[in-house]
């Protein structure tokens, strides 16, 4: 049902009472003496809307509403608060009202003409944070930049990552037995059929692995996992604490070559001869390391079993190595890129 209003006359008034209408079964109010002839005509058709069908008329009645009095005053309504219907004659008085604190600020105060000429501006319209500004933004160099929030790219499953998470400051090295068991239990309990962490190396401040998954999604919900058993273990078990573990999201770098497999490895493996943790060995045992089966001499492997899964790609399981080029104990990591340098 459509109701069809006359033109507003020339002789209109200029400003309208504002109308309530609740949209709820016999809510609906008659517009008062003042109210604009669209305001009260478009409410008299949805009120016989409401009464010829009570379920179209309660669908249908905003939608009745905008479109008569659209029609009738020749121009769109403006609907203030939910249910509040407002001519558009009264707009330019309720928009013409300043809050306490706006008039604080000074926005309600006209510029003179001097002001004008000179170009001041009040508080209200100066603006003092944000856009494009010389010295605007996060200064740089003064911390470790944080991995950037820009989206992951794609993950093919026969790419194997290499993958670093950095502990949170204020916290204790994590090189030590109680915090490095919970750690390895961590890694222990992360198994997953699109996910495995194939070798890991625990430093004072970071952790590096070396994960296989099948794509993105499986990637990033397996380091979830592993990162929020992690910090769990950690908080309930040995620092007796709450809050935060990890100071980032973690930073992932695909490996899609023999060469970037094998420079992994060493990173990983030896990674403790770059920060100069002499005194643990050549093998590090805070890491996968006792377990590894690629050294040039192998260790005898501990009693207990290895914490991590064994490798089901190409590049981790035997393609880096290609049967001859196995790690040595004392490898630096870098070793292929620069003069081969060994320990004894």
């Amino acid at each position: 049902m459509r109701f069809h209003a006359s033109r507003r006359p020339p002789s209109a008034p200029a400003k309208c009472a504002p109308l309530a209408f609740r949209d709820e079964p016999g809510a609906a109010r008659a517009p008062g003496p003042g109210a604009c002839p669209g305001v009260r005509a478009a409410c008299q058709a949805a009120l016989l809307l409401r009464i010829a069908s009570p379920a179209a008329g309660r669908r249908d009645a905003s939608a009745l509403l905008r479109r008569e009095i659209s029609d009738f005053c020749g121009q769109n309504l403006v609907f203030l608060t939910f249910g509040t219907i407002v001519c558009p004659n009264q707009v330019t008085a309720l928009k013409s009202k300043v809050n306490a604190r706006e008039r604080a600020w000074g926005a309600d105060r006209k510029p003179t003409a001097r002001a004008a000429d000179s170009g001041q501006l009040s508080f209200a319209q100066h603006v003092t944070w944000g856009g494009p500004r010389k010295g605007a933004g996060r200064k740089k160099g003064l911390t470790r930049a944080n991995v950037r929030h820009r989206v992951r790219p794609r993950h093919p499953w026969y790419h194997p990552v290499h993958v670093t998470l950095r502990r949170a400051k204020g916290l204790p090295g994590l090189r030590n037995e109680l915090l490095y068991n919970e750690l390895r239990e961590a890694v222990r309990r992360t198994r997953r059929d699109d996910f495995r962490i194939v070798e890991y190396s625990i430093q004072r401040d970071h952790v590096h692995m070396l994960v296989e998954a099948y794509d993105a999604a499986t990637l990033a919900a397996g380091m979830k996992s592993f990162a929020v058993r992690a910090a769990r273990r950690l908080n309930s078990r040995a620092l007796r604490r709450r809050g935060s573990v990890w100071a980032d999201r973690y930073h992932r770098r695909d490996l899609g070559s023999p060469r970037d497999v094998r420079n992994a490895i060493v990173y990983v493996m030896n990674n403790h001869l770059k920060h100069h943790e002499f005194d643990d060995g050549l093998v590090d045992p805070y890491s996968s390391a006792p377990w590894f089966a690629g050294w040039m001499h192998k260790p005898d492997p501990p009693d207990e079993p290895s914490p991590v899964e064994p490798a089901r790609t190409w590049l981790l399981r035997g393609g880096w190595h290609d049967g001859a080029h196995f790690l040595h104990r004392g490898e630096l990591p870098r070793a292929l890129r620069e003069a081969t340098r060994l320990l004894d």
